[in-house]
């Protein structure tokens, strides 16, 4: 088993990671929409840590936090407010404390990296063309 194949497996049999006391769910299909949706543009891959201001990173570090570990109906409901940030990412930050920081790091590291391993991008065949692709049924 080769290390990418390695790291897809692990993913998969991990038990939830945990942060500051709170139990984070798997990184889902879902989390990377809200993620969007809160232009968390450090999760989303539109921009490298590097380029944001330290403010800017601690809030989409603590905006994770709150996405992949309050209970969904509250996450689905709090996205919706025009002040996500504001009326319930900073509420929440007032909870946790400044350990929490590198932790969370730390596990967005991981889902990074797990997220790279398991990207797979289809190229097409050589000298292929449109209509040699078979028909949808």
């Amino acid at each position: 088993m080769n290390e990418r194949e390695s790291q897809n497996e692990q993913t998969f049999i991990e038990p939830p990671a945990e942060v500051a006391g709170l139990t984070l769910r798997p990184f889902s299909l879902g989390s990377l929409s809200i993620c969007r949706r809160a232009k968390l543009t450090m999760l989303t891959g539109e921009a490298k840590p590097e380029e944001l201001d330290d403010d800017a990173k601690q809030q989409q570090i603590v905006a994770f936090l709150f996405i992949q570990s309050q209970p969904i109906n509250e996450v689905l409901k709090a996205i919706k407010d025009p002040d996500f940030m504001g009326n319930h990412v900073l509420p929440f930050a007032m909870t946790l404390p400044l350990s929490a920081i590198p932790a969370a790091v730390a596990e967005i590291q991981r889902i990074m990296d797990a997220a790279s391993a398991a990207y797979v991008e289809v190229q097409p065949k050589p000298d292929e063309k449109a209509e040699d692709a078979p028909p949808n049924c």
